[in-house]
């Protein structure tokens, strides 16, 4: 289900998104005629949970929540309460495939690898490590070009819309994305 997509620099909601009960609590909370805050957080949700969203490169998510808060001008001190972690989850539902569940784990993946990468002191390495961390290297290149072309398609697919909630599995659930929010929930809880 498309909820909600990125325009012109800035989230659009889908109206029928709205007549889903935990996005629509979201707005019925915010008693301004313009709605700002209510928008502010739908659009942290898609920046949070979108395998379209811009700070997925960000792999801490107390570091992607800060980032987006900061970017959406959202207060200091806000995160995410029981109705806008409970929206999230509903969204992740709705928007996860398995494909975009497969991008995520990738882009997790070749950030691993370059992080070990830049990692590498070359100075007190063999031969045989040397060879491996070249060998990596030369696999980089092409590894990312594959990622595009994933990005790509995923994009595509979600765009097209073509999975109906009734077509999901178990494997459309979005693991990682779940866990980033009970990670939010313990900073929530004070933990």
């Amino acid at each position: 289900m498309k909820l909600f997509k990125l325009e012109n620099w800035k989230v659009e909601i889908a109206p029928e998104a709205l007549t889903i009960v935990d996005f629509k609590e979201l707005v019925k909370r915010d008693k301004s005629k313009t709605k700002e805050h209510a928008i502010n957080e739908l659009s942290f949700i898609f920046f949070f949970c979108d395998s379209r969203s811009d700070y997925l490169y960000i792999d801490d998510p107390t570091e992607r929540m800060e980032a987006i808060k900061t970017d959406l001008n959202l207060p200091k001190k806000w995160k995410p309460d029981e109705l806008v972690t409970k929206a999230m989850n509903t969204y992740l539902k709705l928007s996860v495939t398995i494909f975009s569940t497969a991008l995520d784990d990738v882009r997790v993946a070749i950030r691993k690898i370059t992080q070990n990468l830049r990692e590498a002191d070359y100075k007190n390495m063999d031969a045989n490590e040397i060879n491996k961390s070249t060998s990596s290297i030369k696999q980089v290149g092409p590894l990312l070009k594959e990622f595009k072309e994933l990005e790509r398609e995923v994009l595509a697919e979600i765009e097209e819309d073509s999975i109906t909630s009734k077509d999901r599995t178990i494997l459309d659930s979005g693991f990682k994305a779940f866990n980033d929010i009970e990670t939010l929930k313990g900073i929530q809880d004070g933990n």
